[in-house]
């Protein structure tokens, strides 16, 4: 928890140097200038940023503390002094007024730029924010795009880099088995076998998953759906996936590859498989 500063209406700490840096009052030695180039190729002369607290940006950016660690940054003499970074000016904006404490992440468009800048400037605390915003933001329009992007960055999932990797992916994880009717796009169980059903028609969110995702959710045998039903969804999903609609083959395979014994499928089948109704950790299943 992070603690509270003194005298600032209960605000913590971060939030008040994340005020204090968007009002531009906390100044300090160092500004940046990040070039950018007309449609011309001439070079413009942007409004530079400043850079706040340096001991901040060295404490949470690898990048800024090798920066200004060296005898280059010590030698500066008095006043503000300019230093040129070669990255888009809106993106390092952002950036430094995360570093002080505000946030970064504000839509599904933002991730992309927050994994570059915290690869690029070294800054584990956005990898941290990243996690924590998909996990908040988590909804049945988006969770699979979502999840997809969580396996897609060996950075977000490596538990050695941060100990609360393991949470997003678990996050991900329950909330698709919590959802599965939704996201598979079933609106009435007693008419989902009907062509002419809206269900049928429209393509659901669970198609915007992986293959190798929706595997792992079948294989876990933790899916709540009526097996009649699910083979239905598992067809859906083939069909959509399949690299060439007209080969029969190609479908046959990833059709097969999806059902049992190739997988647990869902809790019907895992309870006849098992003959128990143990509860499962759903963590031991992530990487199955």
């Amino acid at each position: 928890m992070a603690r509270r500063s003194k005298g600032a209406r209960g605000s913590t700490l971060a939030e008040d140097f994340a005020r204090a840096y968007g009002d531009q009052t906390l100044q300090g030695r160092f500004r940046f200038r990040c070039p950018a180039f007309d449609k011309s190729g001439d070079e413009e002369e942007p409004e530079l940023l400043e850079g706040g607290l340096t001991a901040l940006l060295q404490l949470r950016s690898e990048y800024f503390n090798a920066m200004f660690s060296g005898p280059w940054a010590e030698s500066r003499h008095a006043g503000s002094t300019a230093v040129t970074v070669y990255w888009p000016r809106e993106q390092m904006a952002r950036l430094l007024e995360f570093l002080h404490g505000g946030s970064f992440v504000a839509k599904v468009e933002d991730l992309r730029v927050a994994m570059d800048c915290a690869s690029f400037f070294g800054v584990p605390s956005l990898l941290h924010h990243v996690r924590e915003w998909v996990a908040a933001n988590l909804k049945v329009a988006t969770a699979p795009a979502l999840w997809k992007f969580v396996e897609s960055e060996p950075h977000l999932k490596d538990t050695e880099y941060c100990e609360d990797a393991e949470d997003v992916e678990a996050a991900c994880f329950e909330f698709h088995l919590e959802h599965f009717a939704e996201l598979a796009g079933v609106k009435a169980w007693e008419s989902f076998g009907d062509e002419t059903n809206d269900a049928a028609e429209e393509e659901p969110p669970l198609h915007n998953l992986s293959v190798d995702l929706f595997h792992r959710l079948l294989m876990s045998g933790l899916v709540r759906l009526p097996t009649r039903q699910l083979i239905c969804v598992v067809e859906r999903f083939a069909r959509a996936k399949c690299s060439d609609p007209s080969s029969t083959e190609a479908f046959g395979q990833l059709f097969t590859s999806l059902m049992p014994p190739a997988v647990i499928f869902n809790r019907d089948c895992r309870t006849a498989l098992l003959q128990s109704n143990e509860n499962v950790e759903v963590r031991s299943l992530i990487a199955v």
